[in-house]
Protein backbone atom coordinates (compact mmCIF):
# COMPACT_ATOMS: atom_id res chain seq x y z
CA UNK A 1 0.00 0.00 0.00
CA UNK A 2 1.06 3.85 -0.41
CA UNK A 3 3.06 5.33 2.40
CA UNK A 4 1.23 7.15 5.32
CA UNK A 5 1.59 10.60 3.40
CA UNK A 6 0.30 9.70 0.08
CA UNK A 7 -2.96 9.52 -1.13
CA UNK A 8 -5.05 6.85 -3.28
CA UNK A 9 -5.31 9.89 -5.86
CA UNK A 10 -2.12 10.93 -6.03
CA UNK A 11 -0.69 7.24 -6.51
CA UNK A 12 -3.16 6.30 -9.81
CA UNK A 13 -3.24 9.48 -11.44
CA UNK A 14 -0.44 9.33 -13.25
CA UNK A 15 -2.44 6.22 -14.20
CA UNK A 16 -5.47 8.19 -15.14
CA UNK A 17 -4.00 10.64 -17.36
CA UNK A 18 -3.61 7.73 -19.97
CA UNK A 19 -7.30 6.40 -19.50
CA UNK A 20 -9.33 7.91 -22.53
CA UNK A 21 -12.33 10.34 -21.10
CA UNK A 22 -15.72 11.97 -22.96
CA UNK A 23 -16.51 15.22 -22.77
CA UNK A 24 -19.60 16.65 -21.22
CA UNK A 25 -22.18 17.42 -23.48
CA UNK A 26 -22.94 20.88 -24.39
CA UNK A 27 -26.37 20.74 -23.52
CA UNK A 28 -28.86 18.97 -20.69
CA UNK A 29 -31.16 15.68 -22.23
CA UNK A 30 -34.49 15.82 -22.14
CA UNK A 31 -36.21 13.68 -20.15
CA UNK A 32 -38.21 12.29 -22.78
CA UNK A 33 -34.70 11.31 -25.11
CA UNK A 34 -33.41 9.82 -21.85
CA UNK A 35 -36.83 7.41 -21.58
CA UNK A 36 -36.55 6.83 -25.14
CA UNK A 37 -32.92 5.65 -25.15
CA UNK A 38 -33.19 4.13 -21.71
CA UNK A 39 -36.56 2.20 -23.07
CA UNK A 40 -34.59 1.26 -26.61
CA UNK A 41 -32.12 -0.53 -24.34
CA UNK A 42 -33.89 -2.22 -22.45
CA UNK A 43 -36.09 -3.86 -25.40
CA UNK A 44 -32.62 -4.67 -27.09
CA UNK A 45 -31.59 -6.37 -23.97
CA UNK A 46 -34.72 -8.61 -23.66
CA UNK A 47 -35.05 -9.91 -26.92
CA UNK A 48 -31.44 -10.74 -27.07
CA UNK A 49 -32.07 -12.04 -23.60
CA UNK A 50 -34.78 -14.55 -25.27
CA UNK A 51 -32.67 -15.36 -28.34
CA UNK A 52 -31.68 -18.80 -28.31
CA UNK A 53 -28.04 -19.20 -29.08
CA UNK A 54 -27.30 -21.45 -31.88
CA UNK A 55 -24.51 -24.23 -31.56
CA UNK A 56 -25.08 -25.21 -28.16
CA UNK A 57 -26.81 -27.96 -27.47
CA UNK A 58 -30.37 -28.11 -25.46
CA UNK A 59 -28.61 -30.23 -22.88
CA UNK A 60 -25.53 -28.71 -21.40
CA UNK A 61 -23.66 -30.10 -18.65
CA UNK A 62 -24.16 -27.81 -16.30
CA UNK A 63 -27.49 -26.34 -15.37
CA UNK A 64 -25.82 -22.90 -14.73
CA UNK A 65 -24.12 -22.54 -18.25
CA UNK A 66 -26.73 -21.22 -20.36
CA UNK A 67 -28.48 -19.01 -18.78
CA UNK A 68 -24.78 -17.30 -17.50
CA UNK A 69 -23.77 -17.61 -21.72
CA UNK A 70 -26.98 -15.85 -22.56
CA UNK A 71 -26.59 -13.15 -19.98
CA UNK A 72 -23.09 -11.95 -21.15
CA UNK A 73 -23.88 -12.26 -25.03
CA UNK A 74 -27.09 -10.19 -24.36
Amino acid sequence: MASAGRRFIDVVEPILRYVPTVPRPREALSMGSRLFWTFLAVTVYLLMSITPLYGLSPVTPSFFLSPAIAAILA
